[in-house]
């Protein structure tokens, strides 16, 4: 009898420490947006147009995973990023949303604007999203760029990084010392405590045909679909809806489902829950230049 209550309390202290490793690996997560895509969890996030400090307080405090913070189709700006990424920080000087830069660059240029990425990274950003990324090659030039040059015992040597390092203003963003932050800015899933997002974004029926490929590359995070462009790219610029176009879309989260890969899509209040449903897990359900309505209605359909 007594033996059993020994082994009985051995297998409940056995749960019991790994229930507490378990909430320990989590809260030592930095990065939000990482840490529900690795639970299978959606992560929610916002595009994000406009640079002002207070809008960085108030979407870094906002509820979402992610903030989205758009350079393709606004000023590159480096000293207005760096306050806007230090601005996102809570009171404790974590992050309870993961700032994620898109970039000018298509990912036919990446090769040769990796200042971009570098730069963005610098800045404290938790991601790169890289706009028509339409090839396995191109994506992993974006890893490449993203990454360190692997330490001597990584497990990941390749995609070899190159980018260049210097990170006093991400590690002082992140609350790490240099040699920690360089430890873990590295990509995700490609190292499992990695905490850099590579976000490939789908815009393009040659893309999606590639998807597979593109979504083999070690360091892919995610994906994200851009129906706009993918609307322009089979000729229908400038409208929504297209019953064509939604039969791509719906063949590239398949893809990205039989990829075990996280594709993301703009949504809204309307819309948000459908695309939940049909698997979309990285997605925006707004943007800051919106009503604040619209955001607080999207994030409660989708049960936030």
């Amino acid at each position: 009898m007594r033996q059993g209550r020994i082994i009985g309390l051995s297998v409940a202290l056995v749960a019991a420490i790994v229930v507490v490793a378990g909430n320990v690996l989590a809260q030592s997560r930095l990065n939000p947006a990482i840490a529900r895509l690795a639970a299978g969890e959606p992560a929610l996030g916002v595009f994000a147009f406009e640079r002002d400090v207070l809008n960085a307080r108030i979407l870094g405090n906002s509820g979402l995973d992610f903030v989205l913070i758009d350079m393709e189709h606004r000023p590159w700006n480096g000293e207005a990023l760096v306050q806007f990424i230090l601005n996102m920080r809570s009171a404790d000087g974590s992050f309870a949303a993961a700032p994620i830069v898109r970039v000018p660059a298509n990912g036919r240029e990446i090769h040769a604007n990796q200042w971009m990425i570098k730069q963005a990274l610098d800045a404290g950003a938790f991601g790169v999203m890289v706009p028509h990324v339409n090839s396995a090659e191109q994506a992993r030039n974006v890893a490449i760029a993203m990454r360190y040059p692997p330490a001597h015992d990584s497990p990941a040597q390749e995609p070899r990084g190159v980018r260049g390092y210097g990170p006093l203003l991400a590690s002082i963003a992140w609350g790490l010392s240099g040699a920690d932050y360089a430890r873990r800015a590295d990509l995700w899933p490609l190292l499992p405590d990695g905490e850099l997002l590579l976000v490939a974004q789908i815009e393009t029926t040659r893309a999606i045909d590639a998807l597979a490929e593109i979504a083999a590359v070690p360091g892919v995070g995610a994906l994200f679909l851009g129906p706009a462009d993918l609307h322009a790219d089979m000729g229908y610029l400038g409208q929504s809806g297209v019953p064509e176009v939604e039969a791509e879309i719906q063949r590239a989260v398949s893809a990205a489902q039989a990829a075990g890969v996280p594709i993301g899509i703009t949504t809204n209040a309307e819309t948000v829950a459908k695309r939940l449903a049909q698997g979309f897990t990285f997605v925006t359900i707004g943007f800051d230049v919106t009503l604040p309505e619209g955001v607080a209605a999207a994030a409660k359909a989708a049960g936030r």
